[in-house]
């Protein structure tokens, strides 16, 4: 599903945005980049079952997201890892 060049990719944004998660605040402006890392993250655990951060640190990019889209509603989008109903 994800190329050698993706995966990479999304590590490094992955390093990032944990990152900014700790030192400061992030901003609206990474909201999609977020939900790209987090399906990413997803797919790593429950498909391939590789995953490359801890539980932690997806739970710190989840909440990002989470905080972003409550403080600012207008970005929610129907497909977000947010918006799915746990089961």
């Amino acid at each position: 599903m994800y190329e050698k060049d993706q995966i990479q990719a999304l590590q490094q944004k992955t390093l990032q945005l944990l990152d900014k998660t700790t030192n400061v605040s992030i901003d609206v402006s990474v909201v999609e980049d977020l939900r790209e890392i987090i399906k990413f993250h997803e797919y790593r655990y429950h498909i391939l079952n590789d995953p490359l951060i801890s539980d932690f640190e997806y739970d710190q990019l989840y909440n990002a997201l989470q905080q972003l889209e409550q403080d600012d509603p207008e970005c929610i989008t129907p497909d977000s890892p947010t918006q799915r109903v746990a089961k």
